[in-house]
């Protein structure tokens, strides 16, 4: 297995105002679909990709805890929830164990978009495993820091996108700061067996609704109906950025 020699980086910047969040509905078969789509299928909101997942022991290190202890345990925290969600173990291993492929990093400076960001790098082999996980925590961004820590860590478990139409912590509208039912279903359907890295976007789509459809309790005839024609991730950046203006949010620092 040979990994991609550049690691897909996917970041959210952390805004000075988070945004309010009212309670959601309950998600139903096509909404979850769309998301699972857009939030595991695509690259940075933009071209289709195949399902990514880990498929090996998850070593947690941390680099530079002494940075920020407190922010380092509630990084560890949010990764075991996801991780058991998914039905991952972790370990968590020293700085330097040569074992330790998802990790996290704490620092005050400048992301590589040039503004405040948490970010997450990570590799994966051409067969689509996750190979390493890189997580990158700007502690400056201490309002929103609970966002930034549960944002990127779901980054780090295959999500190499974002679901901005659903109520998730992936998506910038929702303003969610931790994992939603909608995030959790996800999740539980990535890491379903029936989803096999490597596997092709429209496959993958129908494949995840039809699962989905199992775990809400839909009717045969709606899942039938819902994702039979499923036709993979779709772009609609337009409708993003008008829920983005409609929602207030500053410009990005």
């Amino acid at each position: 297995m040979r990994a991609r020699a550049a690691a897909v980086m996917l970041g959210v910047t952390i805004l000075a105002a988070a945004a309010t969040s009212a309670p959601a509905a309950p998600p139903d078969l096509p909404t979850l679909a769309r998301a699972f789509d857009d939030g595991a299928l695509r690259v940075a909101d933009s071209r289709p990709e195949t399902v990514t997942k880990w498929t090996r022991p998850l070593y947690y290190a941390v680099h530079n805890v002494a940075a920020q202890p407190s922010i380092a345990r509630d990084v560890l925290t949010a990764v075991r929830e996801i991780a058991a969600i998914a039905g991952l173990q972790v370990v968590e291993v020293a700085a330097g164990d040569g074992r330790a492929n998802i990790v996290a990093r704490f620092d005050d400076n400048e992301g590589p978009s040039g503004s405040q960001t948490c970010y997450a790098q990570w590799q994966r082999s051409n067969d689509g495993a996750i190979v390493r996980v890189e997580l990158f925590i700007n502690f400056r961004n201490w309002q929103r820091i609970n966002r930034c820590i549960v944002h990127e860590a779901l980054h780090g478990f295959g999500f190499q996108s974002h679901a901005h139409a659903a109520d998730s912590v992936l998506s910038y509208v929702s303003g969610r700061s931790s994992l939603t039912e909608t995030d959790r279903l996800l999740l539980q359907t990535l890491y379903d067996r029936r989803l096999v890295p490597g596997m092709a976007p429209v496959a993958a789509s129908r494949t995840a609704c039809r699962i989905l459809g199992e775990k809400v309790g839909a009717t045969p005839a709606d899942i039938r109906a819902t994702c039979a024609a499923r036709s993979g991730p779709r772009q609609n950046e337009a409708a993003v950025r008008s829920l983005w203006q409609r929602r207030s949010y500053p410009a990005s620092p």
